[in-house]
């Protein structure tokens, strides 16, 4: 990077960044601001080619359709469609009675999902702006949305202690899931949609029969609230998290407990299944990284050698190696067959806060609180370039699906391009998007925790984007 410039700094919002989308081709840019104004930004001609006004608040989310339609959501209320290369408003969607915090397209692009602080969420056809459902029957917040895979059921958890299921087309409600006795967290649909999961604030997570809505089983065992629920990728195990420093895995068929990953003595800070659903990694503030048999529950590995707590995880997209990041300063790849050190790749200066493994495994990403990020090589540990330019702690890093391409995003309030194959800066940066809840979304629609990496938000089978957000407090939208 020794004489590289940045070539350009793209700036204009007035406030903080809420929300980023890149167009499906990546050639575009979408941001939400603060301000009220949604920009479109060019990635190639490294320009704003749009400011969209007109709503009359903070703008939270923004999603692209498949061709060049962009959605927008704030806390005014409404959601508006906007004809990007025409820069002008199409449609505006009213109804919501409070802030819409989520907007997303199905799949096909016919129609419009939101969410709302209202205790509904709402569907709309994307043609006419026509609200076709209001799923409405919830008496408090909807924290969590998730579509059935086969698009026709959407699953809502809130805090007044329940999910609802709904029918997606005509928006009546088929079901309420009763039983849990605080806040409904986190919500996840079985890969062949004929289970559902819930986690809770009480502790649980409770597994439900999508079709007759019947309580199947309580996972019971956690002493802390469940935050967050998986199922593997064959669709035969659960995964819940927990602040009481555990990990579970559950039967899918029987709601049984195959395994309590315990062993870790603070609380646990990320946790990943590998591709082929065999191996769990979890991660600890306890300075080490667990590997465990899937199957069975059993620890494979642990990977101790870090002097500082683990604040990523993240497998190899062949499973055959894991990353973490500390923070010691370093990252680390282990072999994921015997949890044997290969590397430690030294340089940062400050805690490793962000790690991932580029599409093709050939090449490895960090963040650091040293305000840079680091490219490196996965075969060899080498250093291949630092992407300096950030005045704040990187908080997220992530590679394009392609692999051309990184983001980066600080809490300088920036995020920024890199190209990926020697770290030269794209001259993309968007200002304003401050707070330890920064997310970084790129064209996967992946979204991470910006203080530890962790997953937060990503496109479900059906392909929509399930939003949650981090709020930073104390003054969080109103």
């Amino acid at each position: 990077m020794t004489g590289k410039q940045e070539i350009a700094r793209l700036e204009g919002h007035n406030g903080w960044v809420w929300s980023v989308a890149f167009s499906p081709d990546g050639k575009l840019l979408a941001s939400a601001g603060s301000d009220g104004t949604v920009r479109v930004w060019s990635v190639t001609g490294k320009q704003e080619i749009a400011r969209l006004e007109g709503h009359r608040g903070v703008v939270l989310s923004v999603a692209f359709r498949l061709d060049e339609l962009l959605a927008s959501a704030g806390n005014d209320g409404t959601v508006r469609l906007w004809d990007v290369a025409g820069k002008r408003e199409i449609t505006r969607l009213e109804g919501h009675k409070a802030t819409v915090w989520s907007v997303s397209f199905s799949l096909d692009g016919t129609r419009v999902l939101t969410g709302s602080w209202g205790n509904t969420a709402r569907l709309w056809d994307a043609a006419t702006g026509r609200a076709v459902a209001t799923l409405a029957g919830h008496t408090n917040s909807v924290n969590a949305l998730a579509f059935s895979p086969d698009g026709k059921r959407v699953l809502a958890g809130s805090s007044d202690n329940t999910a609802q299921l709904w029918d997606a087309a005509a928006g009546r409600a088929v079901a309420t899931l009763a039983g849990h006795t605080d806040s409904v967290n986190a919500v996840a649909f079985s890969p062949d949609g004929t289970r559902v999961l819930t986690g809770s604030g009480d502790n649980t997570a409770r597994l439900w029969d999508a079709a007759t809505s019947r309580a199947v089983a309580t996972l019971a065992g956690h002493t802390g609230a469940v935050t967050t629920v998986a199922f593997s990728p064959d669709g035969t195990r659960e995964l819940t998290g927990s602040n009481d420093k555990t990990a579970r895995l559950w039967e899918a068929a029987t709601g049984n407990v195959a395994a309590t990953l315990a062993g870790h003595t603070d609380p646990i800070t990320a946790v990943a299944f590998s591709p082929d659903g065999k191996r769990v990694l979890t991660g600890s503030g306890d300075k080490t990284a667990r590997l465990w048999e899937a199957a069975t529950g059993n620890v494979v590995a642990t990977l101790a050698g870090h002097t500082g707590p683990i604040t990523a995880v993240a497998f190899s997209p062949d499973g055959k190696r894991v990353l973490t990041g500390s923070g010691d300063k370093t990252a680390r790849l282990w072999d994921a067959a015997t949890g044997r050190a290969v590397a430690t790749l030294v340089g940062h200066t400050s805690s490793v806060s962000a790690a991932a493994f580029s599409p093709d495994g050939k090449r490895v990403l960090t963040g650091s609180s040293d305000n840079t990020a680091r490219l490196w090589d996965a075969a060899t540990g080498r250093a291949v370039a630092t992407l300096a330019g950030h005045t704040n702690s990187v908080s997220a890093v992530a590679f394009s699906p392609d692999g051309t391409r990184i983001a980066s995003s600080s809490a300088d309030g920036t995020m920024r391009l890199w190209d990926a194959v020697g770290g030269n800066p794209l001259g993309v940066d968007v200002a304003g998007a401050r707070g330890t809840w920064l997310a970084c979304v790129l064209p996967d629609q992946r979204c991470w925790r910006a203080d530890d990496g962790t997953l937060l938000v990503q496109r479900n089978a059906n392909g929509f984007i399930m939003d949650r957000y981090l709020w930073p407090a104390p003054n969080p939208p109103s």
